[in-house]
């Protein structure tokens, strides 16, 4: 059976429509809020969905029965041995006695266990995709997480190891990091050291008895915090699986915490106008991998110290690019040029600068064009853009 057409209808009004597509939520962990997507092909393998979200026949939770009730806003899953199953399936209205089918019974097993229900603990299914879902329950104040936890493929990690290539030495940071899976198989795989943050305590406690197993005690450390709270200066590699909306907030805190040249990856969201350095699509094109480098802070003005012959280098910036003017002999010209990292490339119309590579060591910019004398170009003072001013 697909859960594809299924409604539900109470007094005559559409509750719900599946769409193939469901929200969970638990009774007493309004933060437990899951968003799976149910494949026809994969509702009858309750086995298969529980290794893809990381566990095994363990993780299954050992209850005997479900009831399956009709409810304003969605449907209302109470689980315990004995209860009986109320489904709405298709064509023949609603199905009212215990569902025998071991399979589905598995995948219902699977929801309580990601929904984190003890006992007979209610959970509500909401059998829809509609962002007005979302809207309602963060209104009702039922929801507390912006973000929506699901596992990170280990082809997605694959492209996100290749694009920021970690090595001893480097520290990861997972910015809503879940059970810290990335993490883990990082410092395993590489020698890193990884700090993860995640505000769902269930997830945080399922990664730590994953770390003591595993025996990475000194090298993982998993943290139930707001990530906006973390202090991530310390990174060297930063690794987020989010939304686009928490993506646009977290951009000022990583162009302020954030050294240059920190290697930045999202697994498919994007953020908005900070365009990446590249992206690979993975999965046969279901997912995508965005990679930025953090770009050092070039903004402001830059002069010789000769009065007399003054040279003017004028920069703003936005993101990872820089544009502005230079003077030099009473002349200006225009100039633009792309930051990556600590390293400035830029490009103008000026003859003297043809070829001119430049570096920044401190507040000066170190000028080594090929058809002229190399020269020191010092930042004026107070001339620097804000880091949230370079992000917003």
């Amino acid at each position: 059976m697909s859960l594809g057409a299924c409604k539900s209808e109470t007094k005559g009004k559409t509750v719900a429509q599946a769409n193939r597509e469901f929200w969970v939520l638990s009774e007493s962990r309004p933060y437990q809020y899951f968003h799976l997507d149910v494949e026809a092909n994969k509702f009858d393998g309750g086995q298969e969905l529980a290794t893809e979200w990381g566990g095994n026949a363990d993780f299954l939770r050992e209850t005997g029965g479900w009831r399956l009730e009709a409810a304003p806003q969605g449907f209302t899953l109470h689980s315990g041995k004995g209860d009986a199953l109320s489904f709405l399936e298709t064509g023949r209205g609603d199905y009212k006695g215990r569902y025998t089918h071991d399979d589905a019974a598995s995948y219902l097993k699977v929801i309580l266990s990601l929904s984190g229900a003890p006992g007979n603990e209610r959970v509500w299914l909401y059998f829809s995709k509609e962002e007005s879902l979302y809207a309602y329950l963060k209104k009702a104040g039922r929801l507390k997480l912006d973000v929506i936890w699901g596992p990170t493929q280990p082809e997605v990690m694959e492209q996100m190891f290749d694009y920021t290539k970690p090595k001893p030495g480097d520290v990861v940071y997972d910015l809503g990091c879940g059970d810290g899976r990335i993490l883990i198989t990082a410092a395993e795989k590489f020698g890193v050291r990884g700090i993860g943050a995640d505000i769902d305590p269930m997830r945080i406690a399922a990664g730590e008895r994953v770390v003591k197993q595993k025996k990475l005690e000194g090298k993982v450390t998993l943290v139930n915090k707001n990530l906006f709270d973390m202090d991530i200066s310390e990174a060297s590699i930063v690794t987020l699986y989010l939304n686009i909306k928490v993506n646009r907030r977290l951009r000022p805190k990583l162009f302020r915490e954030l050294k240059p040249g920190t290697r930045i990856v999202s697994h498919n969201w994007h953020m908005g106008d900070w365009l990446p350095e590249t992206f690979k699509y993975v999965s046969e094109g279901k997912r995508v991998v965005y990679f930025w480098v953090m770009p050092e802070n070039f903004s402001g003005t830059y002069q010789s110290g000769s009065s007399d012959k003054a040279i003017v280098l004028k920069l703003k910036q936005r993101f990872q690019n820089v544009y502005g003017d230079i003077t030099l002999n009473g002349k200006q010209y225009p100039v633009s040029g792309k930051i990556r990292g600590a390293s400035v490339t830029l490009w103008t119309t000026a003859p003297e600068l043809s070829g001119a590579a430049l570096t920044l060591s401190a507040e000066t910019l170190n000028i080594r064009p090929t058809r002229a004398p190399a020269m020191a170009l010092n930042r004026a003072a107070g001339s620097r853009l804000s880091a949230e001013a370079i992000a917003d």
